[in-house]
């Protein structure tokens, strides 16, 4: 007898593979958010406050924020919960405070906190995707919220004082 493919485990498979390809979109997305943020916000603060160029430690903190707000406008616009939103941001700002008391006592150069904070970045990012699921949308918010239904064979005959089947 000829073994039948098991269809279960391509479309399994598939599954995965549509699962991951969606993450990466999304990974990407938020990167490309967070340098959109970095360029606008960094060219309008350059046009509202030209000047010098402040520590390096306090330039970089401020390339995070221009970044995470752009990241936060993208998550925003996706429906990301606030949980997932402030779980980005942190790990955002988590390798420049890494990095920041090393700069500090001289152990690196401004240059090694910016790039390395930027490049630290980016993997903390795709550890913390897990933990930045999207909201439901408007359809489900309503199914959530409708009445539960009668079980399948139950009448309101079959419910009892309380309200509940009879065991």
């Amino acid at each position: 007898m000829a073994s039948q493919p098991n269809t279960a485990t391509g479309h399994e498979t598939s599954h995965h593979a549509r699962r991951h390809l969606r993450s990466l979109l999304e990974y990407l997305g938020m990167v490309a958010a967070m340098l959109a943020g970095m360029v606008i916000l960094g060219l309008i603060r350059d046009l509202v406050a030209p000047g010098p160029v402040l520590r390096a430690d306090v330039e970089a903190i401020i390339m995070a924020s221009e970044m995470v707000i752009g990241m936060s406008a993208w998550m925003v616009a996706r429906r990301h919960a606030w949980r997932g939103i402030v779980v980005m941001s942190a790990v955002m700002y988590l390798p420049f405070l890494i990095l920041a008391p090393l700069f500090w006592v001289g152990t690196i150069s401004g240059d090694v906190l910016a790039a390395g904070g930027h490049l630290l970045m980016l993997p903390a990012m795709a550890l913390a995707m897990p933990l930045t699921h999207r909201t439901r949308g408007p359809a489900e918010r309503l199914r959530l919220t409708e009445a539960p239904t009668m079980e399948a064979g139950a009448s309101s005959a079959d419910l009892g004082a309380t309200g509940e089947q009879p065991r």
